[in-house]
């Protein structure tokens, strides 16, 4: 998950690439091994670690000196640089990195393009770039800005340190732009209701979840995507394109069917209800049946027979035609 900014105890951590579900198994997945890596935002080393334990040599850029001084400690070397400034990469040699990892960095820039188009060209050729980003397009997010509400938070979607908030065609339209085509994506999944965001369900109307669920993208939480250079050779682009269109298709019958399951245990729900409450009545009116056989039975109802056989006969006496006697010409049948 993103993480806070500029806070070296919450960085130093120890990561877990066999983690399922995990945007920092799935970047050093993406890296791979004994790869040569520039990692914007090296913060203080914890992902500079787990390169390292893959074989590979890493150079890092991070904004804070002091979480730099950490991050030395395992890298190969860390410039201390601002980001937004072109400047900050223009000592390094072109044509030196296998791989630039930019992990949860991007949103905390006031101009992502720069860092991106800068590191373009220290790309060996075959080079490639990894990035993680968090989605604001997120359900949980969709549903508090129903309610008028952008909660800040100390991490997470919403890190009171985000400049700038993505969704996967914002990702996409960025790395097109800088001059990259994204060939690969990994997605970290939480599940509506489940994020940060602490969204309360029963406040919500079922008819709307139903809406956001029918996005494919509304439970990624964290893009983690692997990028080639746009070299201009239509074949990647061609392939790039079909292979999103592959997972686009993937993810739309995943949702299709999970909908569709959804709607069948709301259906199997009401017919349930619909059997109790049948039994229920039936129940009842066998009860009736049973206390109608008993008053039956009882000596109260067999001596008030010729009572009831008069108010019987009454009854129809009065309730015959006419408006005032017991027959339509006021003579008795």
């Amino acid at each position: 998950m993103p993480y806070p900014s500029h806070d070296t105890s919450i960085y130093s951590v120890d990561i877990d690439p066999s983690r399922a579900n995990d945007a920092h198994a799935f970047m050093l997945e993406l890296t791979g091994y004994n790869k040569r890596v520039l990692e914007l935002g090296c913060t203080a080393g914890h992902m500079t670690r787990a390169l390292v334990k893959q074989g590979c040599t890493v150079v890092g850029v991070e904004l804070d000196p002091e979480a730099a001084d950490h991050a030395r400690e395992v890298a190969e070397e860390v410039i201390v640089g601002d980001l937004d400034q072109p400047e900050t990469l223009a000592t390094l040699t072109p044509g030196q990195f296998d791989v630039i990892l930019a992990g949860d960095v991007l949103e905390h820039l006031r101009d992502p393009m720069t860092p991106l188009r800068a590191s373009r060209p220290l790309l060996k050729p075959g080079g490639e770039l990894v990035v993680s980003i968090p989605n604001v397009a997120h359900a949980d997010l969709r549903l508090r800005l129903l309610d008028g509400d952008f909660p800040y938070q100390p991490y997470g979607l919403l890190d009171t340190t985000h400049l700038r908030f993505f969704t996967w065609q914002t990702l996409k339209d960025l790395l097109y732009a800088a001059g990259y085509v994204p060939i690969e994506a990994k997605r970290v999944i939480v599940p509506m209701f489940g994020s940060e965001l602490a969204v309360d369900r029963s406040r919500v109307d079922p008819q709307v979840v139903d809406m956001i669920l029918r996005d494919p993208e509304c439970e990624t939480y964290q893009f983690v995507v692997r990028c080639v250079v746009d070299d201009g050779n239509a074949a990647v682009t061609e392939i790039a394109g079909r292979l999103e269109r592959l997972e686009s298709q993937l993810r739309d019958q995943t949702i299709e069917r999970a909908l569709l399951a959804q709607q069948l245990t709301a259906t199997e729900e009401k017919l349930r209800l619909a059997d109790a409450r049948a039994v229920q009545a039936e129940g009842k009116a066998t009860a009736a049946e049973q206390s109608v056989s008993a008053l039956e039975q009882t000596s109260l109802f067999r001596h008030t027979y010729r009572a009831r056989q008069f108010y019987g006969r009454f009854r129809g006496f009065s309730s015959g035609p006419g408006a005032g006697g017991p027959g339509a010409n006021g003579k008795r049948p």
